[in-house]
């Protein structure tokens, strides 16, 4: 559950002043290399996902939020994204709770049943949709095989609609191309 930002944290309710935290969000990118895993109830650091270390980066929109979120988590060497009330990682059982998430649910208008792990499925759904190919999504994810990133493409009429209207432009260029060649209509 937790994860790690890799640099210092402000100081709680400081500026984000660090060069590299600074730097890393400046890009839009960051490499990730490490995470914390419950195993037993203990908190243990781990390799991602695969052991695939990998670079992801992320929305404008999104790193403008987790710059605002970073200046309230603790400072320290391996601080946390994800902290509760008194700065330590919410466990498995007690994570809603101690990060409001019900709250956070209502206020962004998700479904009740909406877990942490969905903004997962649902942010690398949007990202095939925005047109990424499966090896991308298989990078994007630390995915060892297509059938897992395939999870993520899934079909939707808009996207349908999108793509018939990339086909159909590609028809009318084609044909305004042979015009102008004087090669009439195909």
């Amino acid at each position: 559950m937790g994860v790690r930002v890799g640099a210092p944290a402000p100081e709680r309710g400081g500026p984000c002043r660090e060069p590299a935290r600074a730097s890393w969000l400046a890009r839009r990118s960051r490499a990730l290399d490490r995470s914390l895993i419950e195993r037993g109830g203990i908190l243990e650091p781990a390799p991602p996902k695969n052991n695939s270390v990998r670079i992801v980066t992320i929305p404008t929109v999104l790193a403008d939020e987790l710059r605002e979120h970073l200046t309230r988590v603790p400072s320290g060497p391996d601080s946390l994204v994800f902290t509760g009330e008194r700065g330590a990682t919410p466990r498995r059982g007690n994570w809603r709770a101690n990060v409001g998430w019900t709250d956070a649910l209502v206020a962004a208008g998700l479904p009740k049943g909406f877990h942490f792990h969905d903004l997962r499925h649902t942010g690398n759904h949007l990202v095939a949709q925005s047109g990424a190919s499966t090896r991308e999504l298989m990078h994007r994810m630390g995915h060892s095989t297509m059938r897992a990133a395939l999870i993520y493409q899934h079909a939707t009429e808009s996207r349908s609609r999108e793509l018939a209207d990339r086909l159909d432009a590609l028809v009318i260029a084609h044909r305004e191309e042979a015009k102008l060649a004087g090669n009439g209509d195909p």
